[in-house]
């Protein structure tokens, strides 16, 4: 007899994980006019779906480029489990990795819940820094979690008050 509502948006919606990767790269930073942050995320399959994946992660890089005057921030998907995609996707990668590290640092930052992924072995051959979290663990995404059940609540008129 539960009711349950699932959210449409998720984090790659949500502005807050922009300032979860802004925070990231800053403190990953030394000097970031020389720097170029990368965003590597998981990636869609269908064209059409991973197309939207990133332009949603650009309005994240956003936060990023606002944060600081960081040389470049790129944003990829390395479209994991699909090896038809994947191949070009690394090149992508690499390509990047390499104009990133020539005459500068590189900075990545996995697009990921949790972990750093498969990103290192994309990645062996190429000098960057990284601490190797994704958007967990973050001290403000519990109050993010609740913000969207809230959101969540009031929309489902679970609630009235304080919607």
């Amino acid at each position: 007899r539960s009711a349950i509502a699932l959210s449409a948006a998720g984090l790659v919606d949500d502005p807050f994980s922009g300032r979860i990767l802004a925070e990231r790269a800053l403190s990953l930073s030394e000097q970031p006019g020389a720097e170029t942050v990368l965003v590597i995320a998981h990636g869609m399959g269908d064209e059409d779906s991973n197309a939207r994946l990133l332009a949603a992660l650009q309005a994240r890089a956003e936060t990023i480029r606002e944060a600081a005057p960081f040389r470049a921030v790129e944003i990829v998907t390395l479209r994991e489990d699909w090896e038809e995609h994947r191949a070009p996707a690394e090149d992508r990668i690499r390509e990047i990795a390499a104009r990133g590290a020539q005459d500068g640092r590189l900075i990545v930052l996995p697009f990921r819940v949790a972990g750093f992924g498969p990103y290192a072995e994309v990645l062996e051959d190429y000098e960057y820094a990284a601490d190797g979290l994704g958007l967990l663990p973050h001290d403000g995404m519990a109050e993010w979690i609740a913000a969207t059940a809230r959101r969540m609540a009031c929309a489902e008129r679970w609630v009235t008050a304080g919607c």
